[in-house]
């Protein structure tokens, strides 16, 4: 029998929540280390590089039952400059998401992918668009399972990244 998904919740980070962030990445780092594929950012991250993007409301907390900060991500509007040679869709970049490996197969991810192509679409957005390493099988297929398609690979600061994109519409709100 499998366990229903938790109460997830998902807010703006604010300044009070740095800690939390600089925890989730760096577990999230660690896991990947240990599953072979190397972490595609540094542990300990840099506060330097959270707080600007905290600052700009693009840094956001996922919670379960409003409480408990198990995840975190980044949304943004402006693409990287590795999506230059793409077609430029209105779209929506998540970025270093991270869900702690104690809350792992609890299905905290699902919702948070929801609310991320709900988002978007609010924004007036048609495409959410993400990167992930190269050798990261298993992460690569989860993305695709909920409808990524792979578009194209780069190499970015010395990482084989692959570049995903998912194209949104009205039903993106109830996945």
């Amino acid at each position: 029998m499998q366990t229903p998904p938790p109460n997830v919740y998902i807010r703006e980070a604010g300044v009070r929540d740095l800690d939390a962030i600089l925890r989730i990445l760096s577990d999230g780092a660690q896991r990947m280390s240990r599953l072979g594929v190397g972490a595609p950012w540094p542990d300990p991250f840099p506060h330097e590089r959270v707080m600007p993007l905290i600052d700009a409301g693009a840094v956001f907390i996922v919670t379960l039952d409003g409480n408990d900060e198990v995840g975190t991500f980044i949304l943004a509007w402006d693409a990287d400059p590795y999506w230059d040679g793409y077609p430029q869709h209105p779209a929506g970049y998540l970025h270093r998401l991270a869900i702690l490996q104690r809350v792992a197969g609890r299905r905290v991810t699902a919702p948070v992918l929801g609310w991320v192509f709900a988002r978007t679409l609010s924004e007036g957005r048609t495409h959410v668009r993400l990167d992930c390493l190269e050798g990261a099988r298993q992460l690569r297929a989860y993305y695709e399972s909920f409808g990524f398609r792979h578009v194209g690979d780069v190499r970015v600061r010395g990482f084989a990244l692959a570049l995903y994109e998912r194209e949104l519409s009205a039903r993106a709100r109830r996945d």
